[in-house]
């Protein structure tokens, strides 16, 4: 059994493993896939309406990639 000791070893790596700042969202990450691994042992195959397929969520040091400025340089090319 753990006891707090090693709880509050283990809040001390991830915080200095992840930072302050990305502790909460790999926090709600951990939390959805666990969900998802119930929903899926269970038997529950519904999706949440919360979750958006269509851009995935953004981090705090990701770098956002324009594809449609690649699209516009490629047609400007064959003109």
């Amino acid at each position: 059994m753990i006891g707090t000791p090693e709880l509050i070893i283990i809040l001390v790596i991830a915080l200095m493993i992840f930072g302050v700042g990305k502790l909460p969202q790999v926090a709600k990450m951990l939390g959805s896939g666990v969900k998802s691994f119930e929903d899926g042992i269970n038997g529950n195959e519904d999706e949440e309406p919360s979750v958006k397929k269509s851009e995935p969520e953004l981090l705090e040091g990701d770098r956002v990639i324009d594809t449609k400025a690649d699209e516009r340089t490629k047609t400007s090319k064959m003109a």
